[in-house]
This record gives C-alpha cells, structure tokens and sequence, in this order.
C-alpha cells in the first residue's frame, strides 16, 4: 500500500516552502495531488524525488521551462540520453557566455576601482563621474595611455 503525505510533510521532506510545492504544482512540475475527504493535498513519495530533481536542476543553470522538458524526456521513458545531451551542451554554451561576460564585468570594475585610486580625497569620487559618462572609452583610452606611458 502506497503512503501517501500531506503538503507540510512534502514541503518539509524536500526542504523547500509549502508555497513552493503549490508553484511547482500550478506549472504541472509535480503531479495534480488526489485529496481527502477532508480535502487536504496527498503527495506520493515521488512528489519529493521529483521535487529534489527539480532543486538540483535549478542549482546547475536550468529555469523551470527547461526542468519541464527534463522531467519530460524523463516520462518518456525511452532512450532520450542524446536529446538530454544535447540540452546540456546547450546549458554549458549558456554558462561559458556569461562566465565570459561576468569576466568583462569584473576587469571593468577593476578598472573603475583603480580610478578611485588614484583620485584626490578632497575631489568629487571620479567613479561616479565615469559612470554618468561613457566611462568604458575614458577607462579603455586611460588604460592604453598608462600602457605607452609607463615605459
């Protein structure tokens, strides 16, 4: 005989929020719950599998559209290990631009906190003039100007 968990039970097994196992189910993440008599959710033990596959899908890169067609490919039940394949090297392909971009970012900053510096303590933080202006051609024209002048 199956064993069947209120909300609170699932919520708390799968360590997310009740409103969280309500969420997952209005996306039709989780399966429609039958109901007591009394009209309480009873979940399966598979509502917290699927739930911690969600979590862990979540922490990897994948929004929850994406989770969808996992679990999916995972109904199925047939051989779909290229097609998932295929998702993950998308993801990655996702997750190498924004690791690219977040390091453009992160040399930008280090540029505007170079700035201050060297900026006078009595004058106006010359960051927030860079910023109100097109800072990324004063940072790049004074990075190539310390480049020819340092020597």
């Amino acid at each position: 005989m199956q064993k069947f968990m209120k909300i609170g039970q699932v919520a708390n097994q799968s360590e997310v929020s009740v409103q969280t196992v309500r969420y997952y189910e209005s996306l039709n993440l989780l399966s429609k719950p039958i109901r007591s008599s009394a009209g309480y959710r009873l979940y399966n033990s598979d509502a917290v599998l699927r739930i911690r596959f969600i979590r862990r899908s979540q922490r990897l890169g994948f929004n929850l559209d994406e989770i969808k067609e996992l679990l999916d490919l995972k109904i199925q039940n047939s051989n779909q290990c290229s097609r998932i394949k295929s998702k993950i090297s998308g993801k990655l392909d996702e997750i190498r631009r924004k690791l690219s971009e977040l390091q453009k970012l992160e040399k930008t900053l280090l540029e505007l906190h170079e700035v201050c510096e060297t900026a006078n303590v009595t004058d106006p933080c010359p960051i927030l003039n860079l910023l109100e202006n097109n800072f990324e051609d004063r940072i790049n024209l004074r990075h190539k100007l310390s480049e020819c002048c340092s020597n």
